[in-house]
């Protein structure tokens, strides 16, 4: 993977991780430990 794809990668997980209703949606699949380390 060249650089680009990898920046292009990451910007599209920030923009997931920014999307709280995302976020809420994937909650239960998450364990509390996961969840305790997210809101670190």
């Amino acid at each position: 993977m060249d650089r680009e794809q990898i920046e292009k990668a990451i910007s599209h997980y920030e923009d997931l991780l920014a999307d709280k209703e995302h976020f809420e949606r994937l909650r239960p699949q998450f364990t509390k430990g996961a969840v305790a380390n997210r809101k670190r």
